[in-house]
């Protein structure tokens, strides 16, 4: 998995070590729980108890702010809930989407642990092979990037014709010039939903989202 994903630090979060072994014990009840519900699905008491171990390893990833972990998890808590609740579109489906997922979620972390970047966008395909199964809608890699800089408060600084900036998401600007490329005059207004030192995207208040580098 980790072949094609940047590595951005050395740096090991202080909260992934204080945890990784709490999150490992619940990846591997969560693990064997589900196994055992493949193999006897009459039992459902297993998928229960997987259930709880996907909920406490999101509520772990979240405290130390690892979203990419947060968000596999709760997908796919979310689709042992859906197979419990017979929601599920194409069970078999969503039973190897979740299996596939579990050994992610262990590379995922092993990853982290590395230095990799937590980078919920490396976890798009498995997180959407699990909609798919279950009959959900996709989620685009605007919407998982937005929600993790809404999870994080990340901010940016941005070069700005005043002068340098941070911004964040939900910050409230105004455009001070025309951008005809934009389509924004002086004087429009609008809400930051993603900064990046990279790009932003705002949602201007009639309605139009944009977005620039």
């Amino acid at each position: 998995m980790t072949s094609e994903w940047p590595r951005f630090s050395d740096h090991v979060p202080a909260g992934l070590l204080a945890v990784r072994g709490e999150l490992d014990e619940s990846l591997d009840r969560a693990r064997r729980g589900f196994e055992q519900y493949v193999e006897s699905p009459e039992d459902a008491s297993p998928l229960h108890h997987a259930a709880l171990e996907l909920h406490q390893i999101r509520g772990t990833a979240s405290i130390i702010q690892c979203f990419g972990a947060a968000a596999l998890a709760e997908d796919m808590k979310q689709s042992v809930q859906d197979l419990l609740q017979h929601r599920a579109s194409d069970v078999d489906a969503t039973q190897a989407a979740v299996m596939a997922a579990l050994v992610q979620m262990g590379d995922y972390i092993d990853a982290l642990s590395l230095g990799f970047d937590d980078c919920v966008l490396v976890l798009q395909p498995v997180i959407n092979e699990m909609r798919i199964a279950r009959g959900r809608p996709l989620l685009t890699e605007r919407e998982l990037f937005v929600a993790q800089m809404h999870a994080l408060g990340a901010d940016a600084s941005i070069k700005t014709a005043r002068g340098e900036r941070q911004f964040a998401s939900g910050d409230r600007i105004i455009f001070l010039r025309n951008e005809r490329g934009l389509g924004v005059k002086n004087g429009t207004l609008g809400k930051v939903e993603m900064a990046s030192a990279q790009r932003m995207a705002v949602r201007t208040d009639d309605g139009r989202e944009i977005a620039f580098d």
